[in-house]
Order: C-alpha cells, then sequence, then structure tokens
C-alpha cells in the first residue's frame, strides 16, 4: 500500500502551469486523439453538463455525497449520452492497481456498467478492435493512458496508478496489441491523459525503492523520475509512463503527455490526493466508432 504523505498539494505554485483546459461541456478532449475521426473519446470532469457532481463510481464518494450504484449508472448514462453512444456497448474492468491486459471482444459490451454485471476481472487495461465497443478506465489522479495503432485499427486504454507504473503496464499494453493484433510497435500512438503530476505526487520510501528497481536511473537530473523539494520526494509519473512506452518500442513523436495535473485543478477534476481521500472517480473512455 502507498504511503500517504501529509500536504501532498503542490508546495511551490511556480511549479504548475496555469493552462486553459481543453474542457466542452464537461469532457475533456486529448489533442493527439481527436485527429483520428475513426476513434471515439473523451474523458469526464467533476461537473457534468447539467453541472451537476459526476461521479462514476459506486464506491468512491464523499460524506456530502456518498456514492451509490443508483447515482453511478445514472451520471454513465449522462457520459454515454454526451459521447453519442449507448451504456451497454461500454466495458469496464476491475481496475486492482496491477499490470494486467484483458483482451476484450463484443460479448464483453456492457460489463463492468450495472452491478449485477461485473466488469473484467483483475485487469487495469484492455485491448480491442472491435469497433462499436468503448472501454472505460475510472481515476482520480492515476493517469489514463490511450493507445492506437491506425495500421492494424486496434485500441487500448490503462489505468496507471503507480504500482501499474513500475510494473510497466503501459509496455504491457503494447505487447498485448502486438500479440492480439499484429501491431507494430512504431504505428502505436499513445497519450498519458490527466494525473497526479510530479509537482504534487509526494511519496514514501516504497514507492521511491520500487520506482528505482523498475527505471534505472530514476534520479538522472536531465530528467529525473524522482525529486527532492523541501525534504519531501516527488514522483514523475507522466515521465516513467512515457519511458515505458518508448522502452515498448513505439516512437518518441508518438507519445504525448497531456501535461495536467488532477490535484492542481480540482475545479476540473477529481484528486485522490488533492482531496485527502475523499472523492468520487471520473471516466475515460476510448472506443473505435462503429461504421454501421
Amino acid at each position: 500500500m502507498e504511503t500517504i504523505l501529509p500536504g501532498n498539494s503542490n508546495p511551490d505554485r511556480s511549479l504548475a502551469t496555469p493552462v486553459a483546459l481543453p474542457v466542452e461541456n464537461g469532457i475533456y478532449w486529448v489533442g493527439a486523439l481527436s485527429c483520428y475521426p475513426e476513434l471515439l473519446h473523451g474523458i469526464s470532469t467533476r461537473v457534468s453538463p447539467l453541472g451537476d457532481d459526476w461521479n462514476l463510481s459506486a464506491r468512491r464518494g464523499t460524506l456530502q455525497r456518498p456514492p451509490s450504484w443508483d447515482r453511478a449508472i445514472a451520471n454513465r448514462e449522462t457520459l454515454a449520452r454526451r459521447l453519442g453512444i449507448r451504456l451497454d456497448r461500454m466495458v469496464g474492468s476491475q481496475q486492482v492497481h496491477g499490470s494486467e491486459v484483458a483482451l476484450v471482444g463484443p460479448g464483453d459490451a456492457g460489463r463492468g456498467m450495472h452491478p449485477n454485471v461485473p466488469g473484467i476481472q483483475g485487469a487495469d487495461a484492455m485491448v480491442t478492435d472491435t469497433p462499436g465497443l468503448y472501454l472505460l478506465a475510472l481515476a482520480a489522479d492515476c493517469p489514463p493512458v490511450f493507445f492506437y495503432d491506425p495500421v492494424r485499427r486496434a485500441i487500448g486504454l490503462a489505468h496507471s496508478g503507480w504500482k501499474g507504473t513500475v510494473a510497466r503496464i503501459a509496455a504491457n499494453v503494447v505487447e498485448a496489441m502486438v500479440d492480439d493484433f499484429g501491431s507494430d510497435p512504431s504505428d502505436i500512438i499513445a497519450a498519458i491523459g490527466p494525473g497526479i503530476g510530479p509537482c504534487c505526487y509526494a511519496i514514501g520510501l516504497n514507492v521511491i525503492e520500487a520506482a528505482e528497481s523498475a527505471f534505472p536511473g530514476a534520479w538522472n537530473p536531465t530528467g529525473p523520475l524522482l525529486e527532492t523539494r523541501d525534504s519531501a520526494t516527488y514522483f514523475n509519473l507522466w515521465e516513467a509512463i512515457r519511458r515505458a512506452l518508448l522502452d515498448a518500442g513505439l516512437r518518441p513523436q508518438n507519445v504525448t503527455v497531456e501535461d495536467v495535473c488532477t490535484s492542481d485543478n480540482l475545479g476540473t477534476f477529481y484528486s485522490h490526493r488533492g482531496e485527502a481521500g475523499q472523492c468520487g472517480l471520473f471516466g475515460a473512455v476510448l472506443g473505435l466508432r462503429d461504421a454501421q
């Protein structure tokens, strides 16, 4: 279990770069994916198009807005409608902060969307080449990572928290796309979505040791994954994920990082760190549009 340190908000606001986020009617759009018309994607925020709390989780919430399956389903329906798809065409996984990747197909549509239809068990990432099937990952600091092979028309979506990142879940998705679809890693594009940034992600010794073991040269000053400031050590999840992708054979120009810290953007996203664990979850969606 990760050690939660006090004062996880950014102690030096100069490290955060205020930006105008690409949000429209409650949906955050990733520029690197928007240039592919055959893809459907979007990341929900904490405020729905109607101005309501937009928690997609049935297990996470606050005292003021406790979680419930009824509320989660209603909010997921809102997300599906906003994206122009049906909830029963979406599929979610269990998300155990691991590194397993699941191959999903038409028979998995709707899994994880209702309490009586469990999500894909034991997986934090999914891959598919089925048009009209939309992958959903939930998060509140763990960056979602989007994958697309425009040659093989295959996609992947990963939930990459610190455990998944040091276990190189991003590379595992690439390997799955190679094995399942015949993808060439040099054809795959990847986009690292909003998540806890190096400005705010103070970590304990257990995470430091895991990062050092997984990424030799983690303290390299030319592009550190680990950095000490004000007697605390901070972890750059985004750069760690990017390095795993490059090690897996992706071309540098095909990997983009949104550079949006969830803890520094509490008006837009939920943040486990920024809200001391009392928050909901936003959702990242990726799918190949149905040609019909």
